[in-house]
């Protein structure tokens, strides 16, 4: 096969990867906690340090949980949620400080043993700067540990919560490995 030929079919994969452009997107129902408000605020600057975090994958109630953990409010706006190939776009909403926002784990087709979910401030899935918080979970190759681990939000491709159990972060600060999780 050809130099561009191979090129080629690196960039159709690249852009297929937890969906590409000609994909449809999801809207996953949601159920918001907090009190909402108009004001809303610019989504930080994607990196370890958003007030945006994955604070559960609880699979007994079969929800994911995004809070905001930040002092003002936070947009939703593009923001999605990837377990690659699936991913899903969150409702173009604001959550307040302390809000949070919980999307169901079978929008992803999230599994107890082995799983991860990654969120993004945009669809870009393979971009370091759009995903700001990355967890994985079981064992195995996950497609966008990678990007997590370049983008500083996680420790190492190799590093995993116990799967199995329902998990809730633990950490007071970023999220960033094992350590600030819990499987319960």
């Amino acid at each position: 096969m050809s130099r561009l030929g191979s090129l080629l079919i690196a960039t159709v994969l690249a852009i297929a990867a937890c969906g590409g452009s000609a994909d449809s997107t999801t809207q996953a129902p949601t159920e918001t906690t907090g009190t909402p408000s108009a004001t809303t605020a610019a989504p930080p600057t994607p990196a370890a340090g958003s007030p945006l975090v994955i604070s559960a994958v609880d699979f007994d109630t079969g929800m994911i949980v995004i809070t905001n953990t930040g002092n003002s409010d936070y947009d939703l706006a593009g923001h999605q949620l990837c377990n690659r190939p699936t991913y899903v776009e969150l409702p173009a909403e604001t959550l307040a400080p302390g809000a949070t926002i919980e999307i169901p784990t079978s929008d992803l087709g999230l599994s107890p043993e082995s799983g991860e979910v990654g969120l993004y401030t945009a669809r870009d899935f393979g971009n370091p700067e759009a995903i700001i918080r990355y967890v994985q979970w079981g064992e195995g190759d996950h497609g966008r540990s990678a990007t997590a681990v370049e983008a500083g939000i996680w420790t190492s491709t190799t590093d995993f919560v116990p799967g199995g159990f329902p998990l809730y972060m633990t950490s007071e600060t970023d999220p960033i490995s094992p350590n600030d999780w819990a499987a319960l």
